[in-house]
């Protein structure tokens, strides 16, 4: 009997949950919340499958959940797969630095399933508790590592007191005073700005005791740098919470929100070419002179993702994020764009994203070329007949076997506009202005791609631009949110530079393209061409831009099903290898997603292995 009792001692839980249930336990880490009672491991896609001992069962809700008893040889697999499905995605030194070594997974695989499993995603507190704690090694290291310095940048710290009370101007100073690295001094409001470094407190808001030896590192690696901001969160009695883990320089996410805010040090020297010649600024006006140095010189902002600042809040209901929407003007004359759109036989569907196009569309310089491949459907080719004899529209009929990238190039290459845009045809025009919004984006200095956001027939985001890496390839941001939900960070609210963006709905210069050659035809026949794409751009020295302005219905899911044949499933899996064997090094970042979140899903939870480089390791 005590035989069978250790046989049968383990149980797989499994669920599917909402879109609602994965949102709420996504915020519910990455904010410190308290979390529902006894929660599982709740995956992007909903899924929930974990591993639990039968004598813990009982500790988790699991009314909803299938629950398999299995025995000690089964569970031991499903450890292995989980284990070497993270093990084979870090380099060697990440794998003994998060103690997942071969005498681990060997003699106390259970332990090793711990530590992969913490991948899928962090608790705020326990995050702080595992990366972000200075051990007396750490700072014997720091201490060793700046008398190798040579130089020693000076900073001026600045205490906003007007509206805080003397207990919060004590703990401020006192967090300056844990500083391990002493050169700078406390100034007033009235100093005129020199060329020290210069960083804006309010009162009651501390440092991290390593902040100013981070940020004086980063300062001596780039001694030409204008400013350099890292992450923040807030203190609310005694508890960090809300963290905000920032994304790389982007002048177009400045301009529409503060995600910057006050973990930042600039030049003085930066500031006056800003014309700030004293240092009594407000929060604003420290934002509106970040943005203007940063818009002068963006390739002079550097980012530490590192949480180095700590703003003090009594209630966080309170603290009020501003964003704003911001237009970028139209050129003259207007461009011409070119909308290509790939159709086989859907005529319904087609039908309905052309006249969208046609009746809602204020833009007028375009013209919109139907790429068909084979269509066949009578109706179909009726439709199309008829579309072809509208003064905007061009039929291109293309009999090859279905690619993608094939097919959108072809029609590239016949466009008549400067400005192509790929349209799919499942879309639907929902906000009249997308194409003058899109293409405003699109004229602003270095910008070679833009994407728009695109929501399900449901009302909730489908498409609000991608992230490369995280999550195993490439995977859209804040999917299934709902339409005007802020996301992380407000994130889904603002016009940001990202990595990349889906073609179902994106602007290119036509030159740009071609000079680039198009989408990979070989490689990436339908799927990940629009990200690689995207990559090869940012490659060439330009800029992927999203969008929250403009606006359309994709319907996706509703007009071809999932990709379920074994043959697409086998073409899928073919291309995503491609994409990773030509994309992913060790340590690959998204950098305009955040080293410190995990890199197996896409939703900002955190992971216990941040990608980050600490100056004194």
């Amino acid at each position: 009997m005590a035989k069978q009792r250790l046989l049968m001692s383990w149980v797989i839980v499994e669920a599917e949950k909402s879109v609602a249930e994965v949102a709420d336990y996504a915020t519910s880490l990455i904010n410190n919340l308290e979390a529902k009672a006894n929660t599982l491991p709740i995956m992007p896609d909903g899924m929930v499958e974990e591993l639990l001992r039968q004598n813990v069962l009982s500790s988790f809700s699991t009314v909803t959940m299938k629950t398999t008893s299995v025995n000690v040889l089964r569970a031991r697999l499903h450890m292995l797969d989980r284990v070497f499905s993270v093990w084979k995605r870090l380099s060697s030194s990440q794998r003994v630095k998060c103690g997942l070594v071969w005498r681990k997974i060997v003699f106390n695989l259970p332990d090793a399933y711990r530590i992969v499993s913490q991948f899928r995603g962090m608790h705020y507190q326990d995050w702080i508790k595992l990366v972000d704690q200075l051990t007396d090694h750490d700072r014997s290291a720091i201490f060793a590592h700046q008398q190798c310095w040579t130089a020693s940048p000076r900073f001026q710290l600045v205490i906003d007191a007007s509206k805080g009370d003397q207990s919060d101007l004590d703990c401020s100073i006192e967090s300056l005073n844990r500083q391990l690295y002493k050169n700078w001094l406390q100034s007033n409001s009235k100093v005129i700005v020199t060329d020290d470094w210069y960083l804006f407190l309010k009162a009651g808001d501390t440092l991290s005791e390593h902040a100013l030896y981070w940020f004086a590192s980063e300062v001596i690696r780039q001694p030409e740098i204008a400013f350099v901001y890292s992450d923040d969160d807030y203190v609310v009695n005694r508890a960090r919470t809300h963290p905000r883990f920032k994304p790389a320089w982007s002048f177009f996410h400045l301009n529409e929100t503060n995600y910057i805010g006050r973990a930042v040090v600039v030049s003085g020297r930066a500031l006056l070419r800003a014309g700030v010649t004293d240092i009594s600024l407000s929060e604003d006006q420290l934002w509106a002179a970040i943005l203007k140095i940063g818009g002068q010189a963006s390739n002079l902002v550097a980012h530490i993702p590192a949480v180095l600042y700590h703003q003090k809040s009594i209630d966080l209901a309170k603290e009020s994020v501003d964003v704003r929407r911001v237009d970028y003007p139209l050129p003259n004359p207007l461009p011409l764009v070119s909308i290509i759109i790939p159709t086989r036989d859907a005529n319904e569907i087609l039908e309905n994203c052309v006249n969208s196009i046609l009746e809602k569309t204020t833009y007028k310089n375009f013209e919109v070329i139907l790429a068909d491949n084979g269509t066949e459907d009578a109706q179909a080719v009726d439709l199309l007949s008829r579309l072809s004899h509208l003064k905007r529209v061009r039929w291109l009929r293309d009999f090859r076997p279905f690619n993608y990238s094939e097919l959108n190039n072809a029609a590239a290459k016949r466009a008549r506009g400067e400005i192509l845009c790929f349209l799919n045809n499942d879309t639907e025009v929902l906000s009249p202005d997308w194409l003058q919004v899109m293409i405003g984006c699109l004229t602003q200095p270095d910008v070679g791609v833009v994407g728009a956001k695109l929501y399900f027939a449901n009302d909730t985001v489908q498409h609000a631009g991608d992230v490369v890496g995280a999550g195993g390839c490439a995977n859209h941001l804040h999917s299934y949110i709902e339409k005007r939900a802020s996301g992380y960070c407000s994130r889904a609210l603002v016009t940001q530079d990202l990595s990349a963006v889906t073609a179902a709905c994106m602007l290119t210069w036509k030159r740009l393209f071609l000079s680039l050659h198009g989408f990979d035809e070989k490689k990436f026949k339908v799927a990940f061409n629009d990200v690689d794409y995207c990559l090869r751009v940012k490659q060439s020295g330009h800029k992927v831009v999203w969008t929250p302005h403009a606006e359309l219905y994709h319907y996706e899911s509703y007009s071809r099903g999932k990709n379920s044949s074994n043959l697409k499933k086998k073409q899928s899996k073919l291309e995503a290898a491609f994409f990773r064997k030509k994309w992913f090094r060790p340590n690959f970042i998204d950098p305009f997603y955040n080293p410190n979140f995990s890199f197996v899903r896409q939703d900002f939870v955190l992971g216990p292995l941040p990608l980050i480089h600490k100056p004194w390791e």
